[in-house]
């Protein structure tokens, strides 16, 4: 862990950040939208029960990413996550579509998947000559996999930070991390999966631990070591190296955080956007 994250990390830990995050998670403000403040320049387009936001670079884009933000599936957008995807949109360049979807407690989670397919089939259609990356980060990997595996759509690569890839947590081993996680309680994460299983009817999710789901897909996934989520993670990776055409690199920091992105000033931030950049950048013509 470098210096700062190491502050950054005692300092969440002295303010039982955790706390904080499990509370905005139960009883989130999901009136509140980044995209309706007065500084935000970019595109909304509503569609039915959520809407695709488009923020352009400062230069022409050589590639779009649509982004499925993190918060459980329950908080809306902020603007760390706004101001880390528009950093990646310039540093590209390319254009972002922000996935803005609906929110458990508000909409069921078929909603959410539904409308989340729906965007990824949009966003691709009208791509023009653009090749399409997908980007998550937390609890954004559950539709965003989701919507690849079911719609098909060919994408050139999928970036995910920090994921959460199953909504129930069967792993016994995440439930025996989670306590050395300053960011995640187990038993809240835990209820708001459950109620997303509950709430998507007859659907079934694709198992992203079956090698046989992930042919032929590009992979990115950025983690840290000691985050509650990261046996899963590592399972993920394991599995997606033995699937048929599929390319998957990772990086793990030692001793990190969940969603550490969304602090920029820290090393390891820097270190992340340079490399989906960089990622970005060889697989343009992909």
């Amino acid at each position: 862990m470098s210096f700062k994250a190491r502050r950054q990390f005692n300092k969440l830990a002295k303010n039982q950040y955790k706390s904080n995050v499990s509370h905005s998670f139960l009883k989130p403000n999901q009136r509140y939208s980044v995209f309706n403040q007065p500084e935000f320049e970019g595109k909304v387009a509503k569609i039915d029960t959520g809407q695709i936001v488009t923020i352009e670079p400062e230069q022409a884009p050589i590639a779009q990413i649509i982004y499925f933000h993190g918060g459980a599936m329950t908080v809306p957008m902020n603007e760390d996550q706004l101001r880390l995807v528009t950093r990646i949109g310039d540093m590209v360049p390319a254009t972002i579509k922000v996935v803005d979807y609906p929110l458990l407690f508000q909409s069921k989670s078929i909603d959410l998947i539904q409308f989340s397919q729906r965007a990824i089939k949009e966003v691709i259609t009208n791509s023009g000559d653009l090749p399409t990356y997908i980007l998550a980060d937390s609890a954004g990997t559950i539709p965003a996999v989701e919507s690849v595996l079911a719609t098909f759509e060919s994408v050139a690569g999928i970036i995910l930070i920090s994921p959460w890839f199953d909504p129930k947590l069967h792993d016994q081993k995440i439930k025996r991390q989670s306590e050395d996680d300053i960011f995640l309680d187990y038993d809240v994460l835990k209820q708001i999966g459950d109620e997303f299983e509950d709430s998507l009817g007859e659907y079934k999710l694709h198992d992203v631990f079956d090698p046989a789901n992930l042919r032929g897909q590009n992979f990115l996934v950025f983690y840290s070591q000691n985050e509650m989520l990261s046996p899963d993670t590592e399972r993920f990776i394991e599995v997606a190296e033995r699937a048929v055409d599929t390319t998957v690199k990772s990086h793990k920091f030692t001793d990190a955080f969940h969603d550490y992105v969304l602090w920029p000033d820290l090393p390891e931030t820097k270190k992340t956007e340079k490399l989906i950049s960089a990622f970005i950048k060889d697989r343009r013509d992909a």
